[in-house]
This record gives structure tokens, C-alpha cells and sequence, in this order.
């Protein structure tokens, strides 16, 4: 499994932090990203960010430890040809269809 940093920004969503983006890639090729954001301190390190991004908590109560090591276990789901063509899912006629915002109405 690798562990990369994705991104290190200043946040666009929450004043006066830092997103830290983490991109984690197991060996079969499956991949989870996450992000936090940390408050801005003054002479603190790209390192110290990171750290800390690593040992915060998320708004699903866990660090980013612990979703790696919750993702480092999970197991994709067999589905068969069969099960897939038996979960066909209808899709409202809306769906992909352009629209006019002052219009109101469907391109």
C-alpha cells in the first residue's frame, strides 16, 4: 500500500486553514482519497501540516490512521454478470439532460 500526498493548499472552504490531501493506493489497485483541513499557524512546517492532517479527526469521528487502516482491510464486493443484470437501476428521464437556469426548462 502507498500513502501520497494528493494536494497541500491553502483551503477554499474553511478560512485560515490548509487542505492536505492524502491519496492511498493498495496493491490491487484500489484507491481512497482524503482530505483535511488544518488551521494556519505561523512557521509551521509542510511536515508539521501533514502530521497533523494524518492525526485529525474527520467529520466521521476517525483520523486518517484510521481510515487507511479500515481501508487496508475492506474487500470489494463479488458481484457477479448475473447479480449486476438483475440490479438494473432506472435512471429518471432528467439525467443528463442540459438545463436552462432563467429558463426553467430543458435545453
Amino acid at each position: 500500500m502507498k500513502v501520497k500526498i494528493k494536494s497541500y493548499e491553502d483551503s477554499t472552504k474553511v478560512e485560515n486553514h490548509m487542505r492536505v490531501g492524502f491519496e492511498v493506493i493498495r496493491d490491487d489497485g484500489e484507491i481512497l482519497y482524503i482530505d483535511r483541513h488544518i488551521q494556519k499557524v505561523t512557521d509551521k512546517s509542510e511536515e508539521d501540516y501533514i502530521d497533523d492532517a494524518y492525526k485529525a479527526k474527520g467529520r466521521n469521528g476517525k483520523t486518517v490512521k484510521d481510515e487507511i487502516d479500515d481501508f487496508e482491510i475492506w474487500e470489494k464486493p463479488n458481484i457477479s454478470i448475473q447479480q449486476q443484470k438483475e440490479e438494473k437501476v432506472e435512471v429518471a428521464s432528467a439525467v443528463g439532460k442540459e438545463w436552462d437556469v432563467s429558463k426553467k426548462i430543458f435545453k
